[in-house]
């Protein structure tokens, strides 16, 4: 197990309500809530990782999926034990199996949303690299000179600084008053968008930036997501299916376009993008059971014509 982080571990259990579910025992008994043998064990969990037993933890909250599938409480556990593991592919699969399980994961759990939309990532402040670390030698015997990466703070410090502390108005009022933003900045201003929810606007803005940068995959993945927010399904799946056909080795692209298409009923289409990502190799157990309800939407449509 990795390193044991306290003030990370209390954050995320107040984020997520796990601190509280199911306590009040000061409460008459005839009031009190009865736990089901899944949250009882979910409960026992939750206090193995407050006390930083991560192992016991695991144990606890696998043993609660066992015993009741249907009940969410050992996978939202399971979520944020993995997020404090820095696993962030297993915290998505429970995320992923959360919603198939009908699961309101927006209402319910928004920091899981944040951080863990399978959808997308939870934007970070960019890496930008110089356009050219190594330019021509003035001659073949002559090695060229290596060009310093420009840095963050090189770029606009003031701005990525308020974006690292979570400031994000404050980095939208900033860069909206620049002119002539640089390309970093229409990033930083497109993500500032993006984390305050403002989808319309961080639309714009990440468009504005692949005008320059068509190949910018994060922008790319960012722009479909938010677009799949706007209920704009039709435009979201023209980007995802730009990713997937340019990362053959992503499978999880094509379930990205399933769920678009299945947001906007258009089964045919959900079918083929699910059985195309686990034909490639997408790994989700949840996924069989999406593909089976499909299925059977395809057989209501069928048999209403």
């Amino acid at each position: 197990m990795g390193c044991y982080r306290p003030r990370m571990l209390r954050v995320l259990l107040l984020l997520a309500g796990l601190t509280t579910l199911g306590c009040g025992s000061s409460e008459p008994t005839s009031k009190r809530t009865v736990l089901t043998d899944s949250q009882k064990l979910s409960k026992l969990g939750r206090q193995k990782l407050s006390a930083g037993d991560k192992a016991g933890a695991y144990g606890h909250f696998k043993a609660a999926i066992q015993t009741d599938k249907a009940s969410p409480e050992g996978r939202y556990g399971l979520a944020v034990l993995h997020i404090l593991e820095g696993n962030e592919d297993a915290a998505q699969q429970e995320l992923l199996a959360l919603r198939t399980g009908g699961a309101d994961v927006d209402s319910d759990a928004p920091w899981l949303t944040a951080l863990l939309d399978g959808r997308k990532h939870f934007p970070v402040p960019m890496k930008v690299a110089a356009a050219s670390d190594t330019p021509p030698a003035k001659n073949p015997s002559e090695k060229p000179e290596k060009k310093k990466s420009a840095s963050e703070a090189d770029l606009d410090p003031e701005s990525s600084a308020f974006f690292r502390e979570g400031k994000y108005s404050q980095v939208v009022a900033r860069l909206t008053a620049v002119a002539n933003p640089t390309n970093f900045q229409l990033k930083l201003l497109a993500d500032a968008y993006y984390n305050l929810q403002d989808w319309t606007r961080s639309v714009a803005a990440y468009r504005r930036v692949l005008r320059s940068e068509p190949g910018n995959e994060v922008v790319t993945l960012h722009l479909a997501d938010a677009l799949f927010r706007l209920q704009r399904y039709d435009e979201s799946i023209t980007f995802y299916r730009v990713l997937a056909e340019a990362n053959p080795d992503r499978p999880g692209f094509w379930r990205l376009i399933g769920d678009a298409a299945t947001a906007k009923k258009d089964w045919e289409v959900a079918l083929a993008s699910y059985k195309k990502a686990v034909s490639a190799g997408y790994d989700d157990p949840s996924l069989g059971s999406v593909i089976e309800g499909i299925k059977a939407e395809l057989t209501k449509a069928t048999q209403a014509e």
